[in-house]
């Protein structure tokens, strides 16, 4: 039993009456209602409380958060309140999250935060996302934030009802409940508005930085040749480089773009690793959206986001807010934000259509407002987004794919590759590929290659050949 029990003209026993309320639910956040009562007794925050319509539909079960004491009779102990009341979801506001995931789900990442926080997970997703986390690090961060933003990878909603956390998918279900323009509802005043941070006429990707292998020629004689790019490494055939360690026949010098030889060349053929970034426009005109999409490794794909991107949000997404007093012959209490729902507008029959709603305003006894927007989770592939989403999240955490390693000791390497993908590993030394192995590599697979020199890096690579985001170990015995 709750500690406090309100109801909209209350009819339950011991309920205490409300008269003017107004509950909020939006999405991806924590429910609340708010209202102004009298009463005798002390109010404590965080007392469990329930919150009844006049039909006996609970309406939101959490806690007080707020309770403002507005004005108290010495003489007869009455005080007045403003009391907002937060459903169970409040905790993942309320607390703190300080942890590592990995090899994980969005969707079971999700499930690992809420439950430690006291929340029971239900997942109402149609199918598995097939998206994996390699890494993902939380540090000092409101639950919340890494739930919505999980959520956005899976183009996922959620919502609690008393312990219970729903993750559901946005747009999944059609509301029972037409907005009809001919029935009730009115559009407020501001009518329909445009999102204007996410319009755009001209869309720039700017992709993954991808490590290349070149041979260029430098004509000329003498000592110091410039290169065309800034090199990563450098190989010249029948010459050493001079290291630290080694007293060889040319240095780099990688900021400069300059080989120097001990000895006068001649147009020599210098063969080196530079990195280029992937990067493609669409469209022309303003406004002009970028979006850093670092997992992007190809032109195509990238020139398909980008028209994709002006397909969806080049004329502008729309969203309103419909108005209805009805509040006794409308029954609102089986609409969920996130969900669809059917619009027919009678002042704009090009307005007609089915949206998402992001949020319900219930103003007891004078109104309910709910504001719809555009659907644009469902004109991608759910499952393909996600992983590309969550592939753009990892990037938080994770470096370029081309992996840089210190020194190690000479010796057996043992290298150990933890991805979804198979993929293949190449452990390179001043640009000489000393090791690599010729078939796919299961997942966790554990290899021992003896290497011989020092190891300065390793690069994993896909099927297609091109660099891995997989999660690479590198480990001397």
């Amino acid at each position: 039993m709750a500690d406090f029990v309100f109801q909209e003209n209350a009819s339950i026993v011991d309920a205490i009456n409300i008269s003017s309320a107004q509950l909020v639910d939006k999405e991806n956040s924590s429910s609340s209602v708010k209202f102004r009562i009298g009463m005798d007794e002390t109010v404590a925050l965080d007392s469990t409380a329930e919150y009844y319509d006049s039909e006996d539909n609970l309406l939101l079960d959490g806690k007080i958060k707020s309770a403002k004491e507005l004005s108290h009779d010495p003489t007869t102990g009455s005080r007045i309140y403003e009391i907002e009341i937060y459903d169970h979801g409040y905790i993942l506001i309320d607390e703190n999250l300080n942890e590592v995931f990995r090899s994980i789900s969005p969707e079971d990442l999700i499930e690992d935060v809420v439950e430690a926080f006291g929340l029971t997970f239900v997942n109402l997703l149609p199918a598995p996302s097939g998206a994996i986390i390699t890494k993902k690090v939380y540090q000092d961060r409101d639950p919340i934030e890494a739930v919505n933003e999980q959520c956005n990878t899976l183009g996922a909603n959620w919502r609690v009802e008393g312990t219970n956390f729903y993750l559901f998918l946005r747009g999944q279900d059609l509301s029972t409940i037409t907005i009809d323009g001919t029935s009730g509802w009115a559009l407020n005043k501001d009518g329909w508005l445009d999102d204007t941070d996410r319009k755009a006429s001209t869309v720039i990707v700017k992709g993954a930085t991808i490590l290349q292998r070149t041979k260029e020629t430098v004509t000329g004689t003498g000592t110091v040749f410039e290169l065309s790019r800034t090199p990563v490494d450098v190989e010249i055939d029948g010459f050493t480089q001079t290291t630290d360690n080694i007293d060889g026949d040319y240095t780099v010098d990688k900021q400069a773009k300059e080989i120097t030889f001990e000895a006068s060349q001649t147009d020599p053929e210098i063969f080196y690793s530079y990195e280029s970034q992937v990067r493609a426009q669409v469209g022309n005109g303003a406004p002009i959206k970028v979006l850093p999409r670092n997992y992007i490794e190809d032109i195509v794909e990238a020139r398909a986001l980008g028209r994709k991107y002006i397909e969806i949000f080049g004329d502008g997404i729309q969203s309103s807010t419909w108005l209805n007093s009805d509040m006794y012959g409308l029954d609102l209490n089986d609409l969920v934000v996130g969900d669809k729902i059917p619009v027919i507008n009678k002042l704009n029959s090009n307005r007609d259509g089915t949206y998402i709603i992001t949020k319900i305003v219930r103003k007891y006894p004078r109104q309910n407002q709910i504001t719809v927007g555009e659907d644009t989770t469902s004109i991608f592939d759910w499952q393909a987004e996600s992983k590309d989403r969550t592939k753009q999240l990892e990037e938080k955490d994770q470096n370029s794919d081309f992996i840089q390693l210190d020194v190690f000791k000479t010796g057996d390497l043992k290298v150990k590759i933890t991805t979804e993908l198979t993929k293949y590993l190449v452990v390179i030394n001043t640009g000489e590929v000393l090791w690599s192995s010729d078939t796919p590599l299961a997942n966790d697979a554990d290899l021992i290659s003896d290497t011989g020199p020092d190891v300065d890096y390793a690069i994993a690579y896909d099927d297609d050949g091109l660099p891995s985001d997989a999660f690479i170990d590198i480990l001397n015995p």
